[in-house]
C-alpha cells in the first residue's frame, strides 16, 4: 500500500520486470511495482542498493551503473526528473 501527497492510499498490485533501451544505447532491466498511477516512479535508494550512482545537478543529471560504467541521462521536465526510454520489452 502506498500513500500519496493527499494521504489517499493506493494498493500495490504486484511487480513487473521491465527491460528497456535508453538513448545512450544502454540496456537495463528494473523491477517496477505496479500501482494505479500515471507515471512510473523509481526509488533512488533502490537504485543505489542495486549499484547505481545517482547524480542530480544543474549541468547534467544521470545514473551511472558502477559495475558496468553504463550511464543513463536524467532530464528535468516541468519540475520532474525523467528518464527517456527508446524501447521497452
Amino acid at each position: 500500500m502506498y500513500t500519496v501527497a493527499d494521504r489517499k492510499k493506493i494498493p500495490n498490485k504486484g511487480e513487473q520486470k521491465v527491460r528497456f533501451l535508453t538513448p545512450e544505447g544502454t540496456w537495463a532491466s528494473w523491477i517496477f511495482q505496479v500501482a494505479g498511477i500515471n507515471k512510473p516512479l523509481v526509488s533512488v535508494s533502490k537504485l543505489i542498493a542495486d549499484g547505481w550512482r545517482v547524480v542530480f545537478d544543474n549541468e547534467r543529471s544521470y545514473l551511472l551503473h558502477k559495475a558496468s560504467g553504463h550511464t543513463i541521462d536524467v532530464k528535468l521536465e516541468r519540475g520532474i526528473f525523467t528518464i527517456c526510454l527508446l524501447y521497452t520489452s
